[in-house]
């Protein structure tokens, strides 16, 4: 009687039913669902988007995207957007700055609709929040780096002797795993009111801050707690009162971990030149984790040193001198007068002979007397020697001088020689264990005049002396 036959009624009711029930999924999905036309204006958004943003549905309809968004997120995703009304099906994943949904990471696909002619009328917006996910899997990945930092840290300290050395090598790996455009160690002497910086790791075209600085010139400097241990974070301290000094120096976003050792304070610092930064509490673990494991491998390597020097005292003392410890390159003799012929390989097939015939010519050549010239052939001997079988092998090569005094030098890349079995392989004859200099090293003693010894996880380095005529003992 209305002009509409059942058939028709039927499918009216059915068009109606699956716009209801396509309303009621998109409202109670968690993605956030909406359509925007092709003049970038909404025209359907579910519940989920109308609560993300805070908005009822009538506010948000017809409004353009940035309105809604913020124009900082609408710079971070509008090349995504015109693809889309260029008729391309868009997917991405990535942070972006909300306006009041704040900052969340998400995926988001777009899906162009097109009439029958081809034309964009607009596209079906899809988003997820994954930042939840995001953050967790940024968090296990950040506890994964730490410990990679720490470990890598840790194997380069315990190698090292050298606090100089295990200080670089802390500011270079922290300053590089946080981005940083610094990371330098800050020592206070709170009596003279000073602050000296160094050393310091910065990236390339940012300035140096190295050197003494006032302490009450740092506007940061006037936090108590800080010198009392407190681990100190900036986020911006051009921002603070008296910010001149900061901005000098470019020193902006900080974190500042104190160490309180025999009454002074010491900090490591990793900072930001000219840009804020919200530091992770990750990060702020991860400096004072660096800070606490530097402070304990630097004293170590001190005590390293100073038992190391008195071994050395004692050696060069019980051998009257012949033994001469070194722990640099620099602390080896300069290698004197011409070089012998070339330098020679030494393996378990080949070399010795040559080294030792070497030997002979150089002592003969300088003037030294056949019992001397067999001594200098025996030192050389075991020398080369232990490089083969202790090392596996190494380079030899021998320098004489107009003078008369003659010098072999013999290097390996082995192991190393063990601290502790030094005296030992020094004086007692026929002493050996697996990494040290055996008994060759006694022997050494007995036919040389003076014998330097470089040794460490990199190798060793021995350095043979002997005069024309032999030395006057050191006790007479």
């Amino acid at each position: 009687m209305d002009g509409i036959d059942e058939s028709e009624r039927s499918h009216a009711d059915d068009g109606d039913i699956s716009r209801e029930r396509l309303l009621l999924i998109a409202n109670n999905t968690p993605l956030l669902v909406a359509f925007v036309g092709a003049d970038g204006r909404y025209q359907f958004n579910n519940d989920t988007y109308n609560k993300w943003f805070g908005l009822h549905a009538p506010d948000l309809r017809g409004k353009e995207v940035k309105e809604v968004i913020g124009e900082a997120a609408y710079l971070t995703i509008q090349h995504h957007l015109e693809a889309a009304l260029a008729g391309n099906i868009v997917t991405y994943d990535m942070m972006v700055q909300y306006a009041n949904a704040g900052r969340r990471f998400v995926r988001t696909t777009l899906v162009p609709e097109k009439d029958a002619t081809g034309a964009v009328l607009g596209f079906m917006l899809f988003v997820s929040d994954d930042s939840n996910l995001h953050d967790a899997q940024a968090q296990i990945t950040s506890a994964y780096n730490r410990l990679l930092l720490t470990s890598e840290i840790g194997r380069a300290v315990r190698s090292s002797a050298d606090p100089q050395e295990i200080i670089e090598t802390t500011t270079a790996a922290l300053g590089e795993a946080l981005n940083a455009d610094r990371c330098y160690y800050v020592t206070y002497d709170l009596q003279r009111g000073d602050s000296f910086v160094g050393p310091e790791w910065r990236r390339n075209g940012v300035s140096s801050v190295a050197g003494t600085h006032r302490i009450s010139d740092f506007s940061p400097n006037r936090n108590p707690a800080y010198f009392l241990g407190q681990t100190n974070v900036i986020e911006d301290a051009f921002l603070l009162a008296d910010s001149d000094v900061s901005k000098k120096l470019g020193v902006r976003a900080v974190i500042r971990a104190p160490i309180q050792q025999d009454g002074q304070t010491t900090a490591l610092v990793v900072a930001m030149a000219t840009e804020a930064r919200i530091w992770t509490e990750q990060e702020v673990a991860l400096v004072e984790t660096t800070a606490s494991q530097t402070r304990g491998a630097v004293e170590a390597a001190h005590a390293r040193q100073r038992e190391r020097a008195i071994l050395r005292d004692v050696l060069a003392s019980v051998t009257g001198g012949k033994l001469n410890l070194v722990f640099d390159r620099t602390e080896l003799p300069t290698p004197v007068g011409q070089r012998v012929d070339t330098s020679m390989s030494l393996t378990p097939t080949e070399g010795l002979r040559g080294l030792r015939h070497l030997a002979r010519q150089a002592a003969l050549h300088a003037g030294h007397s056949d019992e001397r010239q067999n001594d200098l052939i025996t030192a050389a001997s075991e020398a080369g020697m232990n490089a083969i079988v202790h090392a596996g092998g190494g380079d030899a090569w021998v320098q004489l001088t107009e003078k008369g005094m003659v010098q072999i030098w013999i290097e390996d890349h082995g192991k190393g020689i063990a601290t502790m079995d030094l005296p030992r392989a020094a004086l007692a004859r026929g002493y050996s264990t697996q990494g040290t200099l055996g008994h060759g090293i006694k022997m050494m003693l007995e036919t040389s005049d003076r014998v330097y010894l470089l040794t460490g996880s990199n190798g060793t380095t021995v350095v043979l002396e002997q005069e024309r005529e032999a030395p006057i003992p050191a006790w007479l």
